[in-house]
């Protein structure tokens, strides 16, 4: 890693050509987004993916329709299970009030490992 990028942040790698959502990306993008507002739900259905954490967790980054900048950080932190009961963070991330990244990491296992979004189970806000 260069000396440059900060230790502990992810570093996404852009797709060549942007991706449509999986099922199971959708299905927990709705989930959160609800806890959000309408409009942040509404960006759901046109939302794609346009990069992938490099270290391979299941982290994506987002790109709604009708991307506009805005500033502005916001969240929301959910929990989850994985398929063998091992303890999942999830992070919604909007900036200006749009979808930025979707951020998955099992924290049994650490970084670099992939978690199936459509196995998650108890998913709940906080965490």
């Amino acid at each position: 890693m260069p000396a440059d990028e900060p230790t502990g942040q992810p570093v996404f790698r852009a797709l060549l050509r942007p991706r449509p959502l999986s099922t199971a990306e959708r299905r927990l993008l709705s989930w959160l987004t609800a806890q959000v507002d309408a409009d942040a739900t509404a960006q759901v259905a046109d939302a794609t993916v346009v990069g992938e954490c490099a270290c391979g967790c299941s982290s994506v980054r987002l790109s709604p329709s009708g991307w506009v900048d805005g500033n502005g950080h916001s969240e929301v932190r959910a929990s989850a299970r994985a398929a063998d009961g091992a303890p999942v963070a999830v992070v919604l991330h909007l900036l200006g009030g749009r979808l930025h990244e979707l951020e998955v990491f099992d924290t049994a296992a650490g970084e670099g490992v992939a978690v199936d979004l459509a196995a998650l189970t108890a998913l709940e806000l906080g965490g």
